[in-house]
């Protein structure tokens, strides 16, 4: 029944608040992931609002040290 725009601001809400503790583990990714899944988001705007929060997940905090050459 919500909106795009509503389930977007929904799947950002969910990224905010898994970053609120400065880092999003991949268990709370994956949670995210599949409620992007249930409300019928595709993986591009999955991806999208991913992106907006990448400096708090922890799949590439724990790739730092590789970029600091």
């Amino acid at each position: 029944m919500a909106t795009l725009e509503q389930r977007l601001a929904l799947l950002d809400c969910l990224f905010a608040v898994a970053a609120a503790d400065k880092v999003i583990s991949t268990v709370e990714e994956r949670e995210i992931r599949l409620i992007n899944d249930e409300l019928q988001l595709t993986h591009d705007q999955f991806i999208a609002t991913r992106f907006k929060f990448r400096e708090y997940l922890a799949v590439l905090k724990n790739l730092a040290p590789f970029n600091q050459g």
